[in-house]
């Protein structure tokens, strides 16, 4: 599948309506916004407790509804369209866990709890592996300082795919301003870090 080049302003584009519209160029919006999309979905699975097993499937079934129902999205704004975006995962989280939840108490009731798999919310989520780049490795010790709102803000915004400070506040739950105001705060506290590190 192809992707284009400029997400965020066919994220701008679908915000408005565009997504709305028939023909290929539709398809060609839906491709350029890919990245974006699909990091905003699984960080909100992520967010809401859902476990690696069940991440690809689920955030393929929110992509397809994205799509699906692409049609019925009446927003006008980005806010608005990361909130649909983001009721969309929710809805589909909690859909796949109920399934899953009844799946269990079913092979329970017959008497094979050995085949129940807990998968359910409250697992650790793992970390990549620490670069063996000194620099890098000073970054990771340094981002690890930062509280943990703040932390995941700068990922956001910084690490590819980049997420706009609308969509980070939309997946946060949280206000722009408080996004702008925590970015800002973790690139002070990181230039700080890496200062007295000697990576300055």
């Amino acid at each position: 599948m192809a992707r284009g080049s400029d997400p965020c302003s066919s994220i701008s584009s679908s915000a408005v309506g565009m997504l709305c519209a028939e023909g290929p160029e539709v398809w060609e919006l839906f491709e350029s916004a890919w990245v974006a999309i699909e990091r905003f979905v699984r960080v909100r699975l992520i967010m809401g407790g859902l476990r690696e097993r069940f991440l690809e499937d689920c955030g393929q079934e929110v992509i397809a509804r994205v799509w699906r129902f692409r049609t019925s999205y009446r927003g006008t704004s980005e806010a608005e369209f990361w909130r649909w975006l983001r009721k969309i995962c929710d809805n589909e989280r909690r859909r796949i866990l109920g399934r899953e939840a009844t799946r269990a108490a079913a092979l329970k009731r017959e008497g094979n709890p050995d085949d129940v798999e807990c998968d359910l919310p409250g697992g650790d989520e793992t970390t990549a592996a620490a670069e063996l780049n000194e620099e890098l490795t000073a970054l990771e010790e340094c981002l690890r300082k930062l509280d943990d709102l703040c932390r995941r803000v700068i990922e956001l915004a910084y690490f590819d795919p980049v997420l706009t400070e609308r969509s980070i506040a939309e997946l946060l739950d949280c206000s722009p301003s408080k996004v702008h105001t925590l970015k800002a705060e973790g690139l002070r506290l990181l230039q700080a870090c890496l200062a007295h590190k000697g990576m300055s």
